[in-house]
């Protein structure tokens, strides 16, 4: 199994790992949408509408 993390929230990856909405939904997603585990950094989410904008992805 692998598990990746994303932060909602480039602040939030100080030593990297921020992916942009647009990477996410075209190239991260379609990698992992089959996986019954996934879930997202809530907090940074609902301050900066990550999710909003790659739900139609997901």
């Amino acid at each position: 199994m692998i598990f990746l993390g994303v932060p909602a929230k480039r602040s939030a990856a100080s030593s990297g790992g921020y992916i942009p909405k647009g990477v996410l939904t075209s190239r991260v997603l379609p990698a992992v949408k089959g996986s019954p585990m996934y879930g997202w950094d809530r907090y940074n989410d609902r301050l900066n509408q990550y999710s909003s904008a790659v739900k139609g992805s997901v």
